[in-house]
């Protein structure tokens, strides 16, 4: 397992991911950052059958995938002055808490070049995965714990094995078949029937069902860089947000 990508520009790596979150005016917690560096080598072992972009031996430990060469090069992405670390409170536990913000270049970064000599798809794989889940903690964890390939049938400890990472089958769209408008009819009552059942039941359906370990449950709960945004206060009118009756 190989690392592709050069070792002594790894923190070029973290600080292409940190800007991308810049991109959407976002800060990253050290969670989201150290799993996203795990899912730029999941990426890329899907396309090469089990070779990873940093050779990192990833181990299910902390909050999921976690390595401590992760975090080393996070350390040196901020040594080098590439992203900053900025610190905060808990408001919580009143510890300090870091983040760390990426900048806006204004030409593309080196990293992403190399980057796209390996793969673009891997690229814009991780650029979607940082637009997704850049601000959300909860997703990018249940995004990891349960659709990622290494994560599955495997306990604490245990060391991930990236061959088993596989290309997620593509969705197969089928047309829609053509209705009568009587067919429409029973189409459109059967729907408002369902919805109906819908919201009489929805007080009693958990929002969350699970499972979730509790590894997963702490880092769910873990300081999240919304602990740090400002406060508001203010008040929020909402119109008539009664759903209308379906009409032919």
């Amino acid at each position: 397992m190989d690392g592709s990508f050069p070792a002594e520009r790894l923190p070029e790596l973290v600080q292409l991911i940190c800007q991308w979150a810049a991109e959407r005016d976002e800060v990253l917690t050290p969670i989201r950052l150290v799993k996203f560096l795990y899912l730029a080598d999941l990426y890329y072992a899907r396309k090469t059958g089990g070779s990873t972009l940093t050779g990192w031996p990833w181990k299910f430990v902390h909050f999921g995938p976690y390595c401590a060469e992760s975090l080393n090069a996070i350390d040196k992405a901020v040594a080098l002055g590439l992203i900053e670390k900025q610190a905060y409170e808990s408001r919580h536990t009143g510890e300090e808490r870091f983040v760390y913000r990426g900048r806006r270049p204004k030409s593309e970064l080196p990293a992403e070049r190399i980057l796209d000599s390996f793969s673009m798809s891997v690229t814009s794989g991780m650029k979607a995965a940082v637009r997704k889940w850049a601000d959300d903690t909860p997703g990018l964890l249940t995004h990891v714990y349960f659709e990622t390939e290494p994560m599955q049938h495997i306990e604490p400890g245990d060391t991930l094995d990236f061959r088993k990472a596989q290309t997620p089958q593509k969705v197969v769209r089928v047309p829609a078949m053509k209705l009568s408008a009587k067919q429409m009819k029973q189409a459109r009552e059967a729907l408002a029937s369902l919805r109906r059942r819908t919201l009489d039941e929805s007080p009693r359906t958990p929002v969350d069902t699970g499972p979730h370990d509790e590894a997963f449950l702490q880092a769910a709960a873990y300081e999240d860089v919304s602990e740090n945004s400002p406060e508001f206060s203010g008040v929020v009118t909402f119109g008539d947000l009664r759903q209308p009756d379906l009409e032919d």
